[in-house]
């Protein structure tokens, strides 16, 4: 069934979109961030379906977080809407996140 809700993209020319290093790292850290909180939260299959959605406006939605950034930083969460924002930029991280969530909850806490 996550087939029918979520259709993976792949890239034409089969590279990552960003090529710094650090920048590929930040958005690393940021969807293993995002993921951990959803999936505490037992919110994985409804994010599973709302990333399957929303997928081809997802640089529509970072760009709406950046007019929404001013309001955030009334909630001290300025840095982070950035960095979200510059995130779902790129469709690769929607898939990347999407994935992530996929994984199975023990494999999160390899680790540990």
């Amino acid at each position: 069934m996550r087939g029918i809700l979520y259709l993976p993209y792949v890239n034409p020319v089969g590279e990552e979109a960003v090529d710094d290093p650090s920048l590929c790292q930040q958005s690393g850290q940021l969807i293993d961030r995002l993921a951990e909180r959803i999936t505490h939260r037992g919110w994985t299959t409804p994010a599973l379906l709302l990333l399957g959605l929303v997928r081809p406006f997802s640089f529509i939605a970072s760009q709406g977080l950046l007019l929404f950034q001013p309001l955030s930083g009334l909630l001290n969460i300025d840095s982070t809407v950035a960095g979200y924002a510059d995130l779902f930029a790129d469709r690769s991280n929607v898939d990347r996140l999407a994935s992530r969530l996929e994984r199975p909850r023990s494999s999160h806490k390899e680790g540990e």
